[in-house]
Order: structure tokens, then C-alpha cells, then sequence
């Protein structure tokens, strides 16, 4: 890891303009965040000179990260905070770039990129913008170290240097007392010459677990450590108790070593060689989960007072414990202890170290079955080896709020498969804000992970299978303490990159408002700007690329990539539509993907579109996720996408509707109905006019609707959209079919011609008709439904100028067609 990093602030581009002259005096201060988020103040602020009136500052100033008097290893994260100096004023806050630093230790240096500035939640009231250029080095050597050795097999420590010391306060026990209510809020001060920290609280327990690590700078190993214990008042805290180490006691490690019960651990067990059981005794087959721990989850616990309420954490925190059972026997589940964490949705990270053993199926006894008993039980019902796994939010009052659920289908093959190796697993449910955890939406988007609307973080596991014997362990579910997972077993990471053309959105649920995009992928996400939208149609034409982020080399263990159709901004934005995909698939496509329209999904746990009664709407975009190998070989060529999307051409737009076959509605009561269709392509829809007058569920229409649009390049054109309602209940929506208007889409074929050969009767291409499926996709436990078909073709006639007057569409023959 990197104790020293030179960082030169090259540049900004395009910043926020604070002044009222139209520009900024733009700033920047660097300085090092801690696993709490929280500035680490040893390691000081590094600030760049003021850049005077101007929006694109030039800087280029170098600096040195990590001093004899602080280590960089005691960072997470290094952060650039952007200002416009105001003199005698509070200076404005212009945006932040944060780079992990694992991201950085995973980079080969020297690194030369830009990074886009972000907002800064509850410090800014406008969204960021820019971009900022950074350059990093390593710190050229400061010369040769020597070495101090003490006695024995000793920690080493190099004179004239800082030594990281690790302090993990894992928990307390028969703490004393010292409220009304028999309790205490209990929480450790730490000190060592002059560096302090401090644990969260745990409220009214004399039990409490932090699991909350700290690192201090050495120089000297005869210092002592301090631990101090208090309970949490309001006016004044109580004293509970006070221990001193000295560090030289736990720095030489002599002949001491970890106890560790020989139960609880049995990583290094080898299965191959099995021991005689002893008489009476039965082996009993396990499966061995162990849950390390869960990263990123979902504050559920929004809001957190101390005694004197006064609001702790803006960030909310969660009570987390990991739950598993053998699926079709949940009520014999066995879980982990509680975790609680507070802070932002990124420090909601708790670490469990326990494993979870569940008894896999019926013992093996020590003397073979014999041929009978064989026979005798052949007709059996095999157990089952899939087991559920549920992270849940713990609360006092009232049933726990699921945070995440998942079964993992024959564990026992999975187990075999990975071979012990600790993997991630994604967990997905409603999302976090602007809906109830435990409506019924809500509840069956977290029991239903594959129908989910939002990442809820991610839990990381290892899988193993351990027979024990019955004169030692009991046979039923138990778990037990595990060896805490050093970083360096973690699943191997790669560094990628994510980017997306937002090009357009049309058929949305709403005529009105401004809306933006987002994809996402975990925490990180890009984002377009929010655009108004014109007869339920937006367009955006914009390109994004996220800064870099650090996931899992197995793409399968990468969270999905969501797009959202998002409503609002800042905290009030909402995310009213969806579509996922996985980001295994994005990645195959080398960013070499072409620019599709997807059909969005409406949020039912936000109940903002209704997909029962409308259309949730599609969107048109290009998206792209890889490596940043592979991201710098395939560069998009912006310009000439952007262009394309601008440069419009006049058309009419010819859909011939011929019929309609096997029509259903949602609606179990209505067999037959009189179906309303309304044609939309881009802005302009109109509604056919030839409904029958008895209600059928296979209509006739024979009728040609004409609609006249600009277009852009025919790769980006919009599709057109048949609506179809039933005509007595406005609510009762049959579903949408789609016609594609871009002949390289190769759905269906479009008939492209111009208006001369339409005048001359010379047409190169004629309609071809097909069935189009009529797709209703709002009903969240099926997903996807087709509720009939449309007989149907489309033409395209390219307009010589935009009120060229072209000549009436050909009458179509009322018969059936059969295609």
C-alpha cells in the first residue's frame, strides 16, 4: 500500500459560475478521509493558489501526500474539495472529486486522468458540474532505513519513520449500569500519545459490539495504549472503566499465539481423511456459511437521536444481522449476532466474522445401511439443498425490516464449485427513499431479488461442506465465530468504467415535468440533466462516462446496471421507471454495443406510474461497461453521434392497421371489449377512428394513420407506438405494440421511399405486414405479457421539404389478411 503519493492538480474545465460576472475563482484543497469519512486532521490540507475569473483554472501544482508525521495507509480516501474564494465571505462550494484509495493501490503509477465533479449532498443546493485533471506519482525514495530488532520474533519498526499500529474494538461485556433503565450506552475512547479515537455508541446495553478498527502512528513501541469506557449523558458521562496496554507487551509476540476453538474454526480440516466414529455416533453433513461481511446497505434506520435529541447521524445507520435456512424450513434458520452502523450509505459496512452451519439432510450412521433399509427408503423425498439467506434490519419495536433476501439454488454444488473461495453476492429490493420498506410492493420487490428496483449493497460469503461427528456437535442448525478474512482473499478486482449516449425518451406515463437518467451500478452512477418533457417525449443527446471505479474481476459478482427515468433533483429526485442488466452482458459487449430503445418498467413500491392503467414509457440509449483497457480502446466517436441525433429530416410516418387477434384484458370479468388505439410516433399521436361497434376481442380496422415528424439519422429514430385501452374503462390498458423505424434494428422491415417516387408511383419499397405483439409488462410477480397481436406495417416517405403535400394513402381491404 502507498505511504506517500505525489498529486499534481493539473486543470478544471467547465466549472460552476458562482459570481455575478459569470465566473468563479476557482480553488482547490486536498485532504484525507478516514473509514468514517471524516477528514484526518495529522495529514493537514493541501490547498492550490486561487485561479481569478475564470471557469476552465489551469493550476498545475504538485504535491506531496504522506509526511514522517503521517502515513498514508491510515486513509481511505483522498478528496478534492472545489472552491470559489469569496474574500471576506464564506467561500462557495463548487463540487468534490473522491478517489479511493484502493483504487489507486490497484492503478499502475503514473496515472493521468480526468475525473468529473460531483455535488455535495447537504452542502450544495444546485448540482455540480466539471471536470477536474489530476496526475499521480509515487514518492521518490527519502533514503535508506534502518531497522531496530527487539527481542525474540518482534515487529519491526524503521527509525525516523511512522509504524501503523491497528486497534480493532470488537466488543464489551458485564459493563456496569449506570442509567435508570438498568442500561448504559457504552462507547471506548482510545488514545496513544496525543492521537485519540472514538467508537459509536451503543444505546442500553452492558453488551455491546462495535467491531470498529483505528490505526495510530508509530514511532516508539514503549508507548502506552489507553482505553477509556463511558456511558453517554446528555449533561455529563459516566465512567465505566479504564484499561492501559503497553505496547511492547503486544508487539512481541514470544510464545504466545491466537486461541481459537477448535470447533468454531475448521479451515484447516481436511475431509479426505475422516477419523472412526465413535459407537452410537453419526456424522452429520453441513454446510458451512461463513458471512464475512456486507457492504453498502441501505440506512433504514433514517433517523438517530441522542438522549438530548439532538440528531446524531444525517445518514441514518441500520442494525444489520445476516439470516440463512434451508429453503422450505425457515423457521429453523439460524442467524449472525447484530451489527449496528451509522454514518453515510457508504460507511454502513458492519463486519461479521461467524459462520452459519446448516444441517444439510439426515445423518450418515457408522455402520452402513443395509440392502432393506435401501429399498426401503428409495421412494423418499430428496432434501433439498437450496438455502434462503436474508439480511435484515433489527428493531426493537415491531417485526425487523428485510434489507435484502436471496436463495442460492443446490448450495451444495455451489459450495463444491468454488471450492471455499469467499465471493459477493448483490442484494437488490424497493428502493431506500419515497416508499414504506414494508408495504406490499415494498416487501415483494425485497423477498423477490430478480424483480427488484435498487441495489441494497452486497454481503460477502465463502461456501463450505464439513461433516461432523454427533458425539460433538448437536444435529441441528448453529453457527459459530470465524477468523476474520484478511484483504488480500478478498475476490481478485479489476478497475472499469461505465458510459452511456442519453439520447431520447418517448410514450412516458406523464405529459408534463422535467426528467433526467441515471444508470447506475452500486453506488456509482451517471447522470444526464434534467430536460422538460413535450407531448410525453424527452430528448437528452448527451454522453456521460463515470470515473473509475473498483469491482469484482468475476463479472458475475458485479451489482446490475440500472437505468432509472428520475423525477426531481437532489433529494427529492425519485426514480419513477426502471430497466436492469446485468453487468456480465455489457461487459461482452466490449462498448461496441448499438444504441437500442429499452422499455422501462414502473417502480410499483413508489406508486408514481401506474402500469396497470398506462404505458411506463422507453427510453433510447447506448450503454457501455468494461475495463478501462477496454473502455480506452473503444472511444465513441461523440461528435458524429451527437450530430446525427441533431440533424432532422422531414418524413411522414404511414402506419397501416389492418386487424387485431386474441385481445385479453387484466380485467378476469371482461371477455370481449371495444378497443381504443391511439398511433404515437415522437410528439405526434392520433387516435384510429374505424372501432367496431360490438365488442370483440379480434377487431377489424383497415385503416392508415399519418403522421408527420422530423427525424433524425434513422439509427436514432423514434418508434412508433399503438396503444391500445380498453374503450369502456380509460384504466383498463391492453398493452403496447411497438414498430421499429430504423431499418438496421431488424425487428421488422420498414419501407423507406421519397415523395417523388410516391408521386411517380415508383416505390422501391412496399410495406411488408406482420403480426406485432401486443406487450403488457405491468404486472410485477409475471413480469413481461403479450395480450394479443396487431396486424400491421409502416412507411417512411422522405419529405422534400416539411409541408410537401404528398397524395392520400392507398384504402386497405377490409378481409383478414393471414401472415
Amino acid at each position: 500500500m502507498l505511504q506517500q503519493l505525489v498529486v499534481n492538480v493539473v486543470e478544471a474545465r467547465d466549472l460552476l459560475a458562482e459570481d455575478l460576472n459569470g465566473f468563479s475563482d476557482p480553488f482547490v484543497a486536498i485532504e484525507v478521509l478516514d473509514a468514517r469519512g471524516e477528514v484526518i486532521i495529522p495529514a493537514g490540507i493541501a490547498k492550490t493558489r486561487i485561479a481569478k475569473k475564470t471557469l476552465a483554472p489551469v493550476w498545475n501544482e504538485t504535491f506531496t501526500i504522506g509526511s514522517q508525521n503521517f502515513d498514508l495507509r491510515l486513509g481511505t480516501t483522498l478528496r478534492f474539495m472545489l472552491y470559489d474564494f469569496d474574500g471576506l465571505k464564506k467561500d462557495d462550494i463548487l463540487g468534490v472529486v473522491d478517489i479511493p484509495l484502493d483504487l489507486l493501490n490497484n492503478e499502475p503509477l503514473p496515472l493521468d486522468t480526468w475525473y468529473k465533479v460531483m455535488k455535495v449532498p447537504g452542502l450544495m443546493t444546485k448540482d455540480a458540474r466539471g471536470e477536474l485533471h489530476l496526475t499521480f506519482s509515487e514518492a521518490p525514495p527519502t533514503g535508506r532505513a534502518s531497522k531496530k530488532k527487539g527481542r525474540g520474533n518482534t515487529m519491526q519498526f524503521e527509525e525516523g519513520k511512522p509504524n501503523l499500529l491497528y486497534v480493532t474494538i470488537d466488543s464489551g461485556k458485564d459493563l456496569l449500569a449506570m442509567d435508570s433503565n438498568n442500561s448504559s450506552d457504552p462507547f471506548v475512547k482510545l488514545s496513544v500519545v496525543g492521537q485519540r479515537h472514538q467508537t459509536a455508541t451503543v444505546e442500553k446495553t452492558l453488551k455491546p459490539h462495535w467491531d470498529e478498527k483505528f490505526t495510530f502512528l508509530l514511532t516508539d513501541p514503549n508507548n502506552t495504549l489507553e482505553l477509556l469506557v463511558e456511558d453517554e449523558d446528555h449533561a455529563i458521562n459516566d465512567f465505566l472503566g479504564r484499561a492501559q496496554l503497553v505496547l511492547t507487551d503486544i508487539l512481541e509476540f514470544n510464545e504466545e499465539n491466537e486461541l481459537i476453538d477448535d470447533e468454531s474454526d475448521d479451515d484447516d480440516v481436511d475431509d479426505t481423511v475422516k477419523p472412526p466414529l465413535p459407537p452410537g455416533a453419526v456424522r452429520l453433513p453441513f454446510l458451512v456459511a461463513t458471512v464475512h461481511r456486507a457492504e453498502e446497505l441501505p440506512p433504514l434506520d433514517s433517523v438517530l437521536f441522542d438522549k438530548g435529541e439532538v440528531r446524531k447521524h444525517s445518514g441514518g445507520g441500520i442494525d444489520a444481522y445476516v439470516g440463512a435456512a434451508i429453503a422450505g424450513h425457515e423457521e429453523d434458520f439460524v442467524r449472525t449476532r447484530v451489527h449496528t452502523k451509522h454514518g453515510r450509505r457508504d460507511q454502513l459496512s458492519p463486519a461479521f466474522h461467524e459462520s452459519l452451519m446448516l444441517l444439510l439432510s439426515d445423518a450418515t450412521p457408522a455402520t452402513p445401511a443395509t440392502e432393506e433399509e435401501k429399498a426401503a427408503n428409495a421412494d423418499a423425498v430428496k432434501p433439498t439443498n437450496d438455502v434462503t439467506f436474508s439480511v435484515k434490519d433489527w428493531d426493537p419495536i415491531g417485526g425487523d425490516e428485510i434489507v435484502g433476501q436471496f436463495v442460492l439454488k443446490d448450495a451444495v454444488a455451489i459450495a463444491k464449485a468454488r471450492g471455499g473461495e469467499p465471493f459477493w453476492f448483490n442484494l437488490y429490493g424497493a428502493p431506500v427513499r419515497g416508499c414504506s420498506n414494508n408495504s406490499t410492493p415494498s416487501v415483494f420487490m425485497n423477498e423477490n431479488p430478480s424483480l427488484a428496483s435498487t441495489y441494497r449493497g452486497r454481503l460477502l460469503m465463502s461456501l463450505k461442506l464439513r461433516e461432523k461427528s454427533s458425539d460433538a456437535y448437536d444435529a441441528k442448525n448453529q453457527k459459530r465465530l470465524a477468523r476474520k478474512l484478511p484483504r488480500d482473499l478478498y475476490p481478485a478486482t479489476f478497475v472499469y468504467r461505465m458510459r452511456a449516449h442519453f439520447v431520447s425518451a418517448a410514450g412516458l406515463p406523464t405529459n408534463h415535468g422535467s426528467f433526467s437518467l441515471v444508470v447506475s451500478c452500486g453506488l456509482r452512477e451517471i447522470t444526464s440533466s434534467r430536460k422538460k418533457s413535450s407531448n410525453s417525449t424527452v430528448e437528452w443527446n448527451e454522453t456521460e462516462e463515470s470515473d473509475k471505479m473498483l469491482y469484482p474481476e468475476d463479472a458475475t459478482q458485479i451489482p446490475d446496471v440500472f437505468v432509472y427515468l428520475c423525477t426531481g433533483h437532489g433529494e427529492a429526485r425519485r426514480a419513477i421507471c426502471y430497466q436492469r442488466f446485468t453487468a456480465q452482458s455489457l461487459i461482452e459487449q466490449q462498448f461496441e454495443g448499438p444504441v437500442q430503445w429499452v422499455s422501462m418498467l414502473a417502480d410499483k413500491a413508489l406508486e408514481e406510474v401506474n402500469a396497470r392503467e398506462s404505458f411506463a414509457g422507453k427510453v433510447l440509449i447506448r450503454l457501455g461497461f468494461g475495463t478501462t483497457e477496454t473502455s480506452n480502446a473503444h472511444v465513441w466517436d461523440q461528435k458524429t453521434m451527437i450530430d446525427q441525433v441533431n440533424r432532422r429530416m422531414p418524413y411522414q410516418v404511414r402506419v397501416r392497421l389492418h386487424e387485431a387477434r386474441d385481445l385479453k384484458s387484466l380485467d378476469e370479468n371482461v371477455k370481449e371489449f371495444n378497443a381504443r388505439v391511439t398511433v404515437q410516433c415522437w410528439e405526434e399521436q392520433k387516435q384510429l377512428e374505424n372501432v367496431p361497434k360490438t365488442p370483440t376481442n379480434s377487431p377489424l380496422w383497415s385503416e392508415t394513420i399519418c403522421l408527420d415528424a422530423h427525424l433524425p439519422h434513422l439509427v436514432y429514430a423514434p418508434q412508433v407506438l399503438i396503444h391500445i385501452f380498453n374503450q369502456e374503462n380509460s384504466k383498463d390498458y391492453i398493452g403496447t405494440a411497438t414498430l421499429d423505424l430504423s431499418p438496421e434494428s431488424g425487428k421488422n422491415p420498414v419501407a423507406v421511399n421519397t415523395a417523388k417516387q410516391l408521386k411517380q408511383n415508383e416505390r422501391k419499397q412496399l410495406p411488408a405486414t406482420q403480426w406485432v405483439p401486443v406487450v403488457f409488462n405491468g404486472d410485477e410477480k409475471i413480469g413481461e405479457m403479450v395480450h394479443g397481436q396487431v396486424l400491421a406495417s409502416v412507411e417512411l416517405i422522405h419529405k422534400t421539404f416539411p409541408d410537401e403535400a404528398l397524395p392520400a394513402p392507398e384504402p386497405l381491404s377490409p378481409v383478414t389478411t393471414e401472415v
